[in-house]
């Protein structure tokens, strides 16, 4: 990713390479709009979330999607794998080498990033809606 341009008071400018937080925030920014099988990404959220108990450090992507059609329960499936895959991909081609984590759940039902590193996430734990996430096309049976 270039870097930024910055002016020193009263000097020429000078290249600060840009840190790997404001590479995150920009790339979640690029996946705001990316839309398959009639459902849309509207918001995103990025951070590096450190997995201590397998020494790692991945890459956690919070999707707020459009809502599902009024007669499904949850979005269609192929849409979130390939929001996966894209996602995953651009993330290899804009450098990152950790692994992505998607989580989804609709714009509508997102909250905010409360500054605590836990984007979308909050302050009572709550967020966006993992009773969401999709299993299958098909509206369950509930009698």
């Amino acid at each position: 990713m270039p870097a930024r341009t910055l002016a020193a008071p009263g000097g020429p400018k000078e290249e600060r390479p840009r840190s790997a937080r404001e590479q995150l925030d920009d790339f979640a920014g690029s996946l705001v709009g990316l839309s398959a099988d009639g459902v849309t990404v509207q918001t995103a959220h990025a951070a590096f979330k450190d997995r201590p108990d397998v020494g790692d450090t991945i890459i956690q992507i919070r999707l707020g999607l459009s809502d599902p059609p009024l007669d499904k329960v949850t979005w269609p499936v192929s849409a979130i794998r390939r929001f996966e895959r894209e996602i995953r991909g651009r993330s290899y081609d804009a450098g990152f080498e950790e692994f992505v984590y998607v989580d989804i759940g609709s714009a509508s039902d997102a909250t905010e990033d409360t500054g605590d590193g836990d984007a979308g996430e909050a302050e009572d734990g709550g967020g966006l809606r993992r009773d969401r996430i999709p299993l299958s096309d098909e509206r369950p049976d509930l009698r």
